[in-house]
């Protein structure tokens, strides 16, 4: 691997804002920040299903995936737009469709973890490891 690609990191927190899980991984593409904000959305929805989390709210601070969530109407044949069509896809059948804005310092923590692992996929239950916990903050 030469390193050049996307990390992904996701945070699951609970109701009251304490951290549940953690998930980072690592593509070897490089692509635009809205596509890796997508992306991310995407594997995110496919982790709470495998971590069997539930209910499940889904904040991102990129504006405008949040924006193309909520419209939905996209006749674009873009890889933007497939994502965003596969992530409908994979929560068709579930209550829990919500995708709302943050701002962009609250992501701070799964920026974080996806900046300490990136080599590799990996997930964690409970305790996040020692590397991320400076950038996660509960509440």
């Amino acid at each position: 691997m030469d390193g050049k690609g996307t990390g992904l990191g996701v945070i699951f927190r609970n109701e009251f804002g304490e951290v549940k899980a953690a998930a980072t991984k690592f593509l070897p593409i490089c692509v635009e920040v809205h596509i890796a904000e997508a992306l991310v959305f995407r594997w995110a929805i496919e982790s709470a299903a495998y971590l069997m989390l539930n209910p499940v709210v889904f904040e991102s601070d990129c504006l405008r995936l949040v924006s193309a969530w909520s419209s939905r109407n996209s006749n674009s044949n873009s890889y933007f737009a497939g994502i965003i069509k596969d992530c409908a896809v994979l929560l068709s059948n579930s209550s829990f469709k919500v995708l709302t804005h943050m701002n962009r310092s609250a992501n701070r923590a799964a920026d974080g973890a996806k900046l300490a692992f990136l080599a590799f996929e990996s997930y964690w239950i409970g305790d996040v490891p020692p590397q991320i916990g400076d950038f996660v903050q509960d509440g």
